[in-house]
């Protein structure tokens, strides 16, 4: 397995072995694996508010897995043909402003999250759409990642709360599927391995405020 740093410059070791270690348990486990990434946002006018708070990706974390096997267990007594999934993760933060921020002097170099999901693929084989379909959102993945976001960061309280949903940022080509079983496993692994190492970049993290930049799903 390769690694190309030439697209990102410097990367943290730590980080590379890291990724590749949660990647490779996800595969052993579930050969049919589908991995996506995404960014989590703050509002941008409760950056101080948040930056601060050193628990969000756990709470996150914790939101979309109670709500994945809530859709396990419906659909189960539904007598719905179901299969279980681990959710494996990794996540950096990060400093850097969106082009839409409206930030003050005080609030340079906003933090945000990168994230990479890992699943079954039997179980979950698409994010699914994350906008609005017929003036309403589709409950599938994409809608769960989203919910889990807002429910983190506790703005689920206000009136109309979906209008926060567009915090979490799809990337282009967000999603990839692999299988261990079949012959072009190493072709479509390579793409896969250089995407999550944008994670592992040295370049946009700062420690000097004491919190962790990165994280990972525990074996």
């Amino acid at each position: 397995m390769k690694v190309n740093t030439d697209a990102y410059g410097p990367l943290n070791e730590r980080y590379v072995t890291r990724i590749k270690q949660t990647l490779d348990k996800c595969i052993e486990e579930h050969p049919r694996t589908m991995v996506i990434r995404f960014d989590l946002h703050f509002p941008s006018n409760k950056q101080k508010t948040y930056r601060k708070d050193s628990t969000l990706v756990t709470k996150f974390i914790a939101s979309l897995k109670s709500q994945i096997e809530s859709e396990y267990k419906r659909k189960k007594k539904l007598e719905v043909r179901v299969h279980k999934t681990s959710l494996r993760y990794l996540w950096v933060r990060e400093f850097g402003s969106r082009p839409d921020d409206d930030l003050s002097e005080d609030d340079n170099q906003p933090v945000h999250y990168h994230v990479a999901l890992m699943l079954n693929k039997d179980a979950y084989a698409y994010p699914g759409t994350f906008y609005k379909q017929e003036g309403t959102y589709v409950h599938n993945l994409s809608f769960m990642i989203m919910e889990a976001w807002v429910r983190a960061l506790n703005l689920h309280r206000e009136e109309n709360y979906e209008k926060y949903y567009p915090l979490v940022h799809f990337p282009q080509n967000p999603y990839y599927h692999l299988n261990r079983n079949q012959p072009e496993f190493t072709d479509e692994l390579q793409p896969v391995i250089d995407r999550l190492l944008y994670l592992a970049k040295i370049y946009s993290k700062d420690s000097s405020d004491g919190f962790r930049n990165f994280g990972c799903s525990q074996y």
